[in-house]
């Protein structure tokens, strides 16, 4: 009934849980780490969750199913963003642990 909604967030495609990508979200916003969060990315993640908490729309959230598309469209923009945030994270910790020497030996 929902396959709409999952195929549009399209976190199939993700290479982490949800979990994980809070875990690692929180991780990479500590300043202790030496990573930065892009201004955009925090800017959209912001925007996203107030655009679908507040009531203000651009289609009001009343009008049945195509009042949440305008959400589902914030939220779908988020994830996108969470998902490039989390892979350039990662690619960063790889980074630090290759020239700490902690990385993998063939």
């Amino acid at each position: 009934m929902l396959g709409w909604a999952r195929a549009l967030l399209n976190m199939s495609a993700w290479d982490f849980s949800l979990w994980d990508a809070a875990e690692m979200l929180l991780s990479a916003a500590n300043p202790a780490t030496g990573f930065a969060l892009e201004f955009w990315s925090v800017a959209t993640l912001v925007g996203a969750a107030l655009y679908v908490v507040l009531p203000v729309d651009l289609l009001p959230d009343v009008i049945p199913v195509v009042g949440w598309g305008d959400d589902v469209v914030a939220v779908r923009r988020a994830a996108g963003v969470i998902s490039a945030e989390m892979l350039r994270y990662k690619a960063f910790k790889e980074q630090q642990a290759r020239e700490l020497g902690l990385g993998r030996r063939d």
